[in-house]
């Protein structure tokens, strides 16, 4: 009698572990079907695209996208993908980066269990988040992640002049050797330096109406201003712009996926304000020009004549008779006043001489 209660003990334990067994399987098992295996594709597509979006841009792969998925961080591989095991219900998905992959600050994403995709999810984002609905009866998921791109070209780049304010004729035959190295320009949010060639590159640069910027354009174009000549390449048509700029910055309309090229002048001048002309000097008067030496005669050789062949006649400058000097007859006269003049002073001294002394009686 008493063994049957220690048997019933038994079989009421053995129950009892097996049920905890059970459950905790069951509970196991419930918990294993909630979850989702959800993939992301990480994609690129710009906003322009119009068709079957999935057609156009599937294969622009965006790798090393960093993405935060209910708290589990992960990133884009090779193939622009990766998976991460969620719950089933709400889901918050982040990308990390989005103002920088989704230029066009947009993103669209399409979500379908997998196999068969069906039914297909939408959702789009204005900044990097979106919150998806995954179903417990669906064990994989992937979702099309479409960063919307503005349209870009193919190729921008600028050559750096500098050209003489004053310079004439084709400015392109007479500048366009002068290039300028380190010469910065903002394109967008892109900054780009000219090199030794005087070449700025800009890879890929954003289509539609896009702003350059000279970013040191008061000290390089020190006339103020610079011509600039932007073409879509090769063939130089259309042209984008063709002006002066006061400022160092342009405004361009670049086509998709097309090469720009621009010739960028930069008008130059003498540094530093220009000098104040000071008044012309007063010129010194000409110095009176001193009358030609007469030549002088060439010695006689003794031949009794006036030189020979290679003596030069002196030419005697007749001055004018004024009538103020003595004439040959009033010389004349003077001549023997003055003689008779003498012989009387001599004749008067001659009988002074010869006169007797009279003594002195009064002694």
């Amino acid at each position: 009698m008493r063994g049957i209660p220690l048997v019933g003990r038994s079989l009421a334990t053995a129950g009892l572990v097996f049920g905890l067994f059970v459950a905790v399987a069951a509970t196991g098992a419930s918990a294993q079907a909630d979850d989702v295996a959800l993939t992301l594709h990480v994609l690129s597509c710009p906003s322009d695209t119009t068709g079957d979006i999935f057609e156009e841009c599937h294969d622009n792969k965006v790798k090393d996208a960093e993405f935060d998925v209910a708290g589990t961080s992960a990133k884009s591989d090779d193939k622009g993908e990766f998976t991460v095991t969620v719950a089933a219900g709400s889901v918050e998905i982040e990308e990390i980066d989005f103002a920088t992959l989704a230029t066009d600050q947009r993103a669209d994403v399409f979500c379908s269990p997998q196999p068969g995709g069906d039914p297909l999810s939408q959702y789009k984002s204005t900044d990097g988040k979106v919150t998806i609905a995954l179903d417990a009866a669906d064990a994989q998921v992937t979702c099309d992640w479409y960063n919307r791109t503005k349209p870009t070209a193919k190729r921008l780049w600028i050559h750096a002049l500098e050209c003489p304010v004053d310079a004439e004729g084709d400015i392109f035959e007479a500048c366009h050797d002068n290039r300028l190295e380190g010469v910065e320009y903002q394109i967008d949010d892109t900054v780009v330096a000219s090199d030794s060639d005087g070449v700025a590159n800009f890879d890929n640069p954003p289509a539609g109406k896009v702003e350059i910027e000279e970013l040191d354009f008061e000290n390089i174009a020190t006339a103020g201003r610079a011509y600039v000549h932007c073409s879509v390449q090769p063939g130089g048509d259309p042209v984008l712009f063709a002006d002066n700029t006061d400022d160092g910055k342009v405004t361009l309309d670049v086509p998709a996926d097309s090469e720009v090229h621009c010739d960028w002048y930069n008008r130059t001048a003498a540094a530093g304000p220009t000098e104040t002309p000071s008044a012309t000097d007063t010129p010194y008067p000409t110095d009176t020009p001193q009358p030609t030496d007469t030549p002088e005669p060439t010695e006689d050789d003794g031949s009794g004549g006036s030189g020979g062949s290679n003596a030069t006649a002196t030419q005697g400058t007749t001055l004018p008779d004024t009538g103020s000097g003595p004439t040959s007859s009033s010389s004349g006269t003077g001549f023997a006043f003055g003689l008779a003049l003498i012989v009387l002073a001599v004749a008067g001294l001659a009988y002074g001489l010869r006169r007797p002394v009279k003594p002195n009686t009064d002694a």
